[in-house]
């Protein structure tokens, strides 16, 4: 059971690793894999965000402390909630005639 503290933080890794696979995920019409691909400093800021916030989280700075599998249990989660959405956006854009 976490306590109060923690719980802040554990949501704050899910805002921010929630909004790290959402962007991916809206960035264009078609597959998150497809083409046009995110640039260099995109992949490269969003890697370094994802690292930051989780030495933050692991070793409670500015915030409560959470374990390493908990930040990688709401990564995991974050990454597989994209390819969801995904995979319902693509069907969607197509029958709307919205698709590329």
């Amino acid at each position: 059971m976490l306590d109060i503290e923690a719980l802040q933080t554990l949501a704050f890794l899910a805002i921010v690793f929630s909004h790290q696979a959402s962007m991916y995920a809206v960035r264009s019409r078609g597959w998150l894999w497809s083409a046009p691909h995110p640039s260099y400093w995109v992949v490269l800021s969003s890697i370094a965000d994802i690292l930051i916030v989780s030495a933050l989280a692991v070793f409670g700075l500015l915030m409560a402390p959470l374990s390493l599998l908990v930040v990688l249990q709401v990564l995991g989660v974050a990454i597989v909630s994209a390819f969801f959405v995904d995979v319902v956006k693509v069907p969607v854009f197509q029958y709307l005639k919205i698709a590329q």
